[in-house]
């Protein structure tokens, strides 16, 4: 099994963070948690602008931390604590582009493409999620690995 590759960003020293150390998995999902006030907004400033990449980044680059596995990382972004919009699924998922692979799942089921149901088919809407309508007839028949399209 090969070693998973890591970031860590070490001597951080931002508002109330005394030379932190900071280190996290690729190709998972990490989750900070904390108290008001214990650094997690800050410690994902510094993360994002030590990492950063793209356009001006001289601008926002800090220098003086160290960072160890740089190297991994093609590009960054910081997505913001507001809301996307008044839609309740617009999520961190709706970034991530999780809901399309989901319908693109569903929809490439062989018994979708037999009814021939599309990715649209699959869309959740405000209506699904407050449960005053369901997915139709065909959609609710189409299952991945067990799982019914009614969990989305």
């Amino acid at each position: 099994m090969l070693p998973k590759k890591t970031i860590t960003l070490s001597k951080i020293n931002r508002n109330n963070l005394k030379n932190f150390v900071f280190t996290f998995p690729l190709k998972s999902i990490t989750c900070i948690t904390g108290c008001s006030g214990s650094g997690k907004t800050t410690l994902l400033d510094v993360v994002y602008r030590a990492l950063f990449k793209g356009r001006n980044a001289w601008k926002i680059k800090i220098k003086d931390i160290n960072i160890r596995g740089k190297m991994y990382i093609r590009r960054s972004f910081i997505v913001p604590q507001s809301p996307i919009g008044e839609h309740p699924s617009s999520t961190l998922g709706t970034y991530a582009k999780v809901w399309d692979n989901i319908r693109k799942i569903f929809a490439g089921q062989p018994m979708a493409k037999k009814m021939k149901l599309t990715n649209a088919d699959f869309i959740v809407n405000k209506k699904i999620l407050e449960r005053t309508e369901k997915f139709s007839k065909n959609a609710l028949k189409i299952f991945y690995k067990e799982k019914i399209s009614k969990i989305l």
